[in-house]
């Protein structure tokens, strides 16, 4: 089950590194450390004050380990990767928010723009990556050990 899930980040990871590269563009373009600690971090933290530390690592139990769980455990392990996935947009409009003040902010500056509207599209970027490659898969496996009444 693990594998598959490796093999399908691998397969989705690459086309969208394809996708960059044949659109004539720079995948470092699509790094920025302070952006991805925006959305990652504060997803974590909030998550963890909503959950605990340990109902976000119940939660990745629950989709990749292999420990049985009664249905209460999957429901809260559910309940905290759908609020992970939730708290990655809440975090996403910070940054979208951030990136447009520092566009006004710099709008005279012409050369500030471009960086700027980066940082304004790179957040939600991060947060449907995250929830397209991490929650989405999380939440599935979840709901299928649901279903399945382990």
């Amino acid at each position: 089950m693990l594998a598959s899930y490796l093999v399908s980040l691998f397969v989705v990871v690459g086309t969208f590194l394809f996708a960059v590269v044949v659109s004539a563009g720079n995948p470092a373009w699509y790094l920025d450390l302070p952006s991805a600690a925006v959305i990652f971090v504060l997803s974590f933290a909030v998550t963890a004050g909503d959950y605990g530390w340990k109902g976000i690592s119940g939660a990745f139990s629950a989709a990749f380990g292999k420990r049985p769980m009664d249905e209460d455990e999957l429901r809260s392990a559910d309940a905290a990767a759908r609020a992970l996935g939730r708290y990655a947009w809440y975090a996403a409009v910070l940054g979208v928010f951030v990136g447009t003040i520092a566009i006004l902010g710099g709008i005279t500056d012409p050369g500030k723009l471009g960086p700027n509207f980066a940082v304004a599209l790179i957040c939600p970027l991060y947060a449907l990556l995250f929830n397209f490659i991490l929650i989405a898969p999380m939440r599935n496996r979840i709901q299928d050990r649901v279903e399945r009444g382990r």
